[in-house]
């Protein structure tokens, strides 16, 4: 037995080693000595971990598939198991691994923290009246500048008149959210103010406020995948799919983006999951549980208007379905019906009491005559723009979920598969999602400055969990490559948006019927001179520049989908040539990254600057553009600029200015130098780069330089009579001595 347990680990040696091979894609860093127009380490890095990650999963399997039962493999595997997957330890390690992820990612310790903004500052202005003022009347909060604690700069208000006249504004967003953050911004703020004091550093109140909002925020959101692993299993009766499900739940686009930001969709899908799950899971209910159901479903219009519609869908379905149980009888009918005539009644009271009439448009409008109209101008009654909005929430590229989580694209399949199978319990929660998602498809409402898939968000756990259908009852050899691909480019999405959070953001957004632009930020930032992904991922929520024929591709790509999932498998025994597929996979796919990381470089728009031998191309939007002689870079961003000469030049000479003291890092090709700037050293500094590596194209040279500061200030903070709110980084001025030789 020993000799056999020896040839079998001798056996393992050789594959496992393969599947280490994307690691020495890390050695081409050498060719940074060569070549400097991009800072490859990143994409390097990130090839290389998924893809070791992903070969080491696809070895795993394909050992235990094909090991035997007596095996060393097969037996560890199950001590493993039955150690570690019991049902009520899962649970627990869900529950506080997602809890962890989403703390840490709020920190900003591994990737950059994206400060408040959109409607989040309004959102926390509503808690800051509440504490502070005891009301939400918010005219004297926009007056006094209270969002200072927690917003930098000038906030335009999101306040609407109320029926009192002048003195009384009420927020457009409803005090739902604002309610809820009421501890967590007590605790922030009073915790915050205690480390402020003991460090001497006032600017540590702000941080410790934020990041304890944050944090509260990320526990719910932990619960949320908390709950839908629970659903998942209970749906698929699979543990290990459900633990899949949650991963990718969990860590994808767009939940991973919204975990620790302010918005209702969170406690909104909370609240709809935990109310469905009780109701569908459940044979028998309590009457504390009628009562907790009712409550549920009485919350929804307090976190937006807009989840009316969810509350009636879900009065609907649990009415039917206690109807259904025969418990719909005496007390239960009244602490039933109880919660949802209180809440309703103070909603309309709460309406009336500040705009003078019950109609839920009037947070929007403010007070105003009824023959205004009982409408907003953000909905539509036509047919042709139904369908445009509706496959804008799913396609576009800037709002649209799948061009930022490819992974869902499996969902649909997993709802035929449930189908099939049978599974009654999914048709409640296909309800839900088609109703809200015409609810959503009737009106122009493509979410703000936020990250995309924000409309869809408060049910997007029922999409995932159509996706676990189709992860469970859809295993053939071309679905899992399928799924594992798809997987693996969400993933990357995700590490390359928590990377730069920017890209997430689309200016314009909440203009109603025409939003300016047409193209993503991800999309414009990942195309260059060579590949242009951007007419890659269809356009739809711009009239005027509708791009439609990506979506042709799109849709076929859908249904091809669904025919891979849905077919049978016909192999019986495992697939022996699974890992050597996925060596060569991985293998093509960082060719491909590291090929166009070596050519990704953006010469399409020209900078040229009075009387210098050169011409700048920015690289990036981490700058204002030209400015005079030179150009701001954005606060702490670092920006990639390159300079092209018709002949080699000799040196490099970058200035730096700023009226503030601050350290900016500069790096020309391998070249990397750092100044200090200080009131007695002196807040202008100049950096000399001499004999530059340069890149010889198309008859000239090109130099890449990179500028990296490590503060930012605003103009109008120092001088309140300049209008000028950027964050400003530091002022580049750029000159070059050509080579004689």
């Amino acid at each position: 037995m020993a000799l056999h347990a020896q040839l079998e680990q001798k056996a393992l040696i050789h594959p496992q080693l393969i599947t280490l091979t994307p690691i020495l894609f890390l050695s081409l860093t050498f060719f940074e000595h060569f070549v400097y127009l991009r800072d490859i380490q990143g994409v390097l890095l990130l090839v290389s971990v998924l893809g070791t990650a992903y070969m080491q999963y696809s070895f795993w399997e394909n050992l235990i598939k094909s090991s035997s039962e007596g095996s060393v493999v097969a037996k560890k595997w199950k001590a493993f198991q039955q150690r570690i997957l019991k049902p009520k330890k899962a649970s627990l390690y869900v529950l506080l691994l997602s809890l962890g992820i989403y703390t840490l990612y709020a920190s900003g310790v591994i990737f950059p923290a994206h400060p408040i903004t959109g409607d989040e500052p309004h959102y926390l202005l509503i808690t800051h009246s509440l504490l502070s003022d005891g009301d939400v009347n918010l005219f004297n909060n926009y007056r006094d500048k209270d969002y200072l604690q927690f917003y930098p700069g000038e906030l335009e208000s999101h306040a609407r008149p109320g029926k009192k006249g002048h003195g009384y504004e009420y927020s457009k967003h409803t005090p739902g959210l604002p309610l809820l953050l009421v501890p967590s911004y007590f605790i922030g703020k009073k915790l915050g103010g205690v480390v402020s004091h003991l460090a001497h550093n006032p600017t540590r109140q702000q941080q410790i406020l934020i990041f304890t909002l944050r944090v509260s925020m990320g526990l719910l959101t932990a619960l949320l995948c908390w709950i839908f692993f629970l659903f998942a299993r209970d749906l698929t009766k699979n543990q290990n799919v459900a633990l899949l499900s949650w991963f990718i739940f969990t860590l994808t686009s767009p939940l991973v983006f919204y975990s620790h930001l302010i918005y209702p969709e969170i406690p909104a899908s909370l609240i709809m999951i935990v109310v469905l799950y009780r109701v569908l899971s459940s044979k028998r209910l309590s009457s504390s549980t009628f009562l907790w159901i009712s409550l549920g479903i009485a919350l929804f219009p307090w976190l937006g208007v807009k989840y009316i519609i969810l509350s009636v869908g879900l009065l609907g379905i649990v009415f039917v379905s206690i109807w259904k149980s025969g418990r719909m009888k005496g007390t239960n009918i009244f602490l039933f019906f109880a919660p949802l005539f209180l809440s309703s009644g103070f909603f309309l009271f709460y309406l009336w009491s500040l705009y003078g009439n019950i109609w839920p448009s009037s947070l929007y409008r403010g007070f105003r005559p009824l023959e205004s109209g009982f409408f907003l101008p953000i909905f539509h009654f036509n047919a042709s723009e139904f369908f445009r909005c509706g496959l804008s929430y799913l396609f576009d590229q800037r709002i649209g979920i799948f061009p930022y989580s490819l992974i869902y694209l499996i969902f649909i399949p997993g709802v035929l598969l449930l189908v099939k199978k049978k599974k009654q319990s999914f048709l409640p929660l296909l309800g839900i999602l088609i109703l809200y998602g015409g609810f959503c498809s009737l009106i122009y409402y493509w979410g703000g400055y936020c990250p995309p898939g924000r409309t869809l968000l408060p049910v997007l756990w029922i999409m995932a969990l159509f996706m676990a259908g189709a992860l469970a009852w859809g295993k053939n050899r071309y679905s899992v490559s399928v799924q594992r691909g798809l997987l693996f480019l969400s993933l990357g999405i995700v590490f390359i948006c928590a990377k730069e959070p920017r890209l997430l953001y689309h200016d314009a957004l909440s203009a109603i019927g025409n939003p300016s632009g047409a193209y993503s930020n991800l999309l414009t930032s990942l195309s260059n001179s060579i590949v242009n992904l951007r007419i890659t991922v269809p356009s739809l929520i711009n009239k005027d520049h509708i791009v439609w024929t990506p979506l042709i591709f799109w849709l076929f790509a859908f249904s091809l989908i669904c025919f891979l999932f849905l077919k049978k498998e016909t192999r019986a025994t495992p697939d022996k040539g699974n890992l050597k597929r996925s060596v060569l996979a991985v293998f093509l796919c960082s060719s491909l990254f590291l090929a166009y990381t070596f050519f990704d470089i953006h010469l399409d728009k020209a900078h040229v600057f009075a009387d210098k031998p050169y011409t700048l191309y920015f690289q990036d939007t981490n700058n204002y553009g030209q400015e005079l002689e030179g150009f701001w870079t954005r606060g702490r961003l670092a920006s990639d600029v390159l300079v092209k000469t018709q002949t080699r030049v000799s040196n490099i000479r970058v200035s730096l200015s700023s009226p503030v003291p601050g350290k900016t890092t500069i790096r020309v090709g391998r070249e990397k130098k750092t100044v200090h700037r200080s009131q007695k050293e002196g807040l202008e500094q100049t950096l000399f780069f001499t004999s530059p590596v340069g890149f010889p194209r198309r008859g000239g040279y090109l130099y890449s330089i990179r500028i990296k500061e490590d503060g930012g200030f605003h103009p109008y903070r120092l001088d309140p009579g300049i209008q000028d709110n950027r964050l400003l980084g530091i002022f580049v001025e750029i000159a070059v001595d050509m080579d004689i030789k």
